[in-house]
Formats: structure tokens, sequence, C-alpha cells
């Protein structure tokens, strides 16, 4: 089996975890998703089947808006993993002056390119370790495993504000590598307050959209090329198939900017790039 799935991860699941039920449900031992969404998190899980988990590294974009969100943050609590549902370190009270103005505010000053420093319970690696495993031994991790790096958050709008319960709701467009946990710690300590996310929906990954995503009981599988829209197109000879899937050059005229997808009689055969006027390929599906 061959292709790429738009999982809905549900709750309480590891992206660990889902790619384990895949791998009974096809049979296929070669799975693997484009990005770890977090387990109290649902939502758009893209992952690999077969020759798909070659493909999965060309299906990244850089681009500001990769990921979609929905969160909901609470307001006046801090934890240590900077969500509702690790250990509560400190509760404060909410300003007596905080109003919905001030709260869409603070979240809408993060618009742009910031930095972000990521969470202590998270799956960076440094040398090859998570940074939760450092975490769940209580051991502080070198402090070079936990440098600034820049994200961009798109756009943000807050859908709703609850005052008397603490919450604000809001969707959020952002890069890759993005930590929602940090954005909402870092608007409650722009508050005075703190914050926490207690709720959060990936609706959309790239091009891979929430409402087109299947549940772990009814999978669909999309082609290989499925993720693979933004990059250039190249429609191979039988002739020069043979030579590009035998892992040789190929004569092909204004080859696009390289990657790009290489088709023969219709069907993806590969991912290849110009060298030296030639069509190289990098990687091949079908030989």
């Amino acid at each position: 089996m061959d292709g790429i799935l738009n999982i809905n991860k549900p709750q309480e699941w590891t992206s660990h975890d889902v790619i384990g039920k895949l791998r009974r449900l096809t049979g296929e031992k070669r799975c693997g998703h484009t990005g770890t969404l977090d387990p109290m998190a649902e939502g758009v899980l893209v992952v690999g089947v077969g020759k798909g988990t070659r493909l999965i590294e060309y299906m990244e974009q850089e681009r500001p808006d990769a990921k979609e969100y929905r969160c909901r943050m609470k307001l006046g609590l801090i934890t240590d993993t900077l969500d509702i549902w690790g250990k509560a370190l400190e509760e404060r009270p909410l300003p007596a002056d905080l109003t919905a103005a001030r709260i869409e505010e603070a979240l809408t000053s993060f618009i742009g390119v910031i930095k972000q420093v990521a969470p202590l319970y998270s799956a960076v690696k440094y040398k090859g370790k998570k940074l939760y495993e450092y975490a769940r031994e209580g051991k502080a991790p070198p402090p070079e495993a936990r440098k600034e790096r820049e994200v961009t958050i798109a756009r943000l709008t807050v859908e709703d504000v609850d005052l008397a319960a603490g919450t604000a709701d809001f969707t959020v467009a952002c890069s890759s590598g993005t930590y929602i946990r940090t954005l909402c710690a870092d608007a409650g300590e722009a508050l005075g307050c703190g914050a926490v996310m207690a709720a959060l929906t990936r609706t959309r990954s790239m091009d891979f959209k929430i409402e087109d995503t299947c549940t772990l009981e009814d999978i669909k599988l999309l082609p290989l090329d499925a993720g693979l829209g933004h990059l250039g197109k190249v429609a191979l000879s039988e002739a020069d198939a043979r030579r590009f899937t035998a892992g040789l050059a190929a004569d092909v005229k204004d080859i696009p900017a390289a990657p790009v997808r290489v088709y023969a009689a219709g069907q993806l055969i590969g991912i290849g790039k110009e060298k030296g006027g030639r069509l190289a390929p990098i990687k091949v599906l079908q030989t």
C-alpha cells in the first residue's frame, strides 16, 4: 500500500500511537507522519504510507502560514507543560482592569516574525535525546538545547473571550515549528497573569484540511503526489523514464526550479532536480 493519509488525530493519542495503529490496519510497516501533534491536541496529521514515507520531506514548504490551529487559552494559570494538563506551578488572579480588548491586543501583538523557546515538554531533540525525556527524568537540558528560534505568526484572530471563565478562543496560522503552548504562555506573561493552552485543534497542515480528514476507523488513501502540488512537474518519455529510474540523468528542456515531480505515463516515478542542464534523479519511486 502506497499513498498519503490525512488523519484526524483523536485527543489523548500520541502521533506515534496513530502510526502504530495504521501499521496494524494497513499491514504496511513503512508509515511516518509529517510533524508531531501534541497528545492532547486533535486534528490534521498527515501520514505517508509505503512509498509515501519517501516523499514526506518534500511536503513541507517554507511558508509563513504552513499550519493552522484553533486554540483555547486559559488565563491565570502556569504549568510545567504550558498546557492545562500539566502540573500546576502557580495560579494568579486576573487583573481587575482586564478586558477582551486587552487580551486581543496581547495575542495579536505576536503577529509577524517572533522568537520562541521550545517548551521543556516537547519533542525537540538535542544530540538524539528529546527535551521531554530530560523533563521526565527531572533533569534540565543543556542551555544550548533550548536556543531561541524564529517562527512566524502569519494571522491570528480572536474569536471569543469569556472573562468570567478566564478563557480566550482564537485561530492562528503560523510557520512550521511554532509552539502554540508557548504563544499562550507568552501572551499570559504580557497580560501579567500567566496563561496555558486549554484546547488545540490543528485545522490545516500545508494544503491538507480538517474537513478532508479521515478517521482511523475509515481510512482513505490519497495518491502519492497529494501533498506535492507546490513542486514543479516534468513528464518523461518511456525511454527517458527508464534512464531516470535507473539512476541516470535525462535530457529535458526547461526544467522548473528544483526539486520537481517526475511522471511517466501519468504515474509519479520520483523527484528530480536540474544538474548540468539535465534532469537528475534524487528520489526514485518506481524501477
